[in-house]
């Protein structure tokens, strides 16, 4: 299943141990999920590695690790591919740094995974695809975390 991967998920899954991690770990055997992402992604992610690292508390080797674990279950949309629903996004998004996963959403119909409670009920009052990481590993798990 496609879903739009927001940043502030795979922020959560290199900064904690919590579900985030966890729905990565699983999905790396399991894939169940391609998470898509915008064509900035990686680099906006690879930018923030000093604090990653003070965050994480990881040393570079293990976080350059967990990254690309998550890294080898995306796939980048071009921008060429969301270009034309910036507009649109712009109009939808509650947050300009999130219009570029919304384009990507408006573009794919694939939904966009997100914690966001702004970001999720303005993409339900649109009637876009949305889903919580709740849903995700209740998909993923069959309802249960583990």
């Amino acid at each position: 299943m496609e879903v739009v991967l927001d940043f502030n998920v795979a922020f959560s899954a290199l900064h904690s141990r919590g579900v985030a991690h966890r729905l990565f770990a699983v999905n790396y055997i399991a894939r169940q999920f391609n998470f898509l992402v915008p064509e900035f992604f990686w680099e906006k992610l690879y930018g923030h590695m000093d604090r990653l690292v003070r965050l994480t508390r990881l040393d570079r080797n293990d976080l350059d690790e967990m990254l690309s674990l998550i890294r080898s279950q995306t796939t980048v949309v071009p921008f060429e591919w969301v270009k034309e629903r910036i507009e649109e996004a712009g109009a939808i998004s509650p947050d300009p740094y999130d219009v570029l996963y919304v384009a990507t959403v408006l573009a794919t119909g694939s939904p966009l995974l997100t914690g966001d409670k702004r970001l999720i009920s303005a993409l339900g009052e649109q009637g876009l695809p949305v889903m919580t990481l709740s849903e995700a590993v209740e998909l993923l798990f069959g309802g249960e975390e583990p």
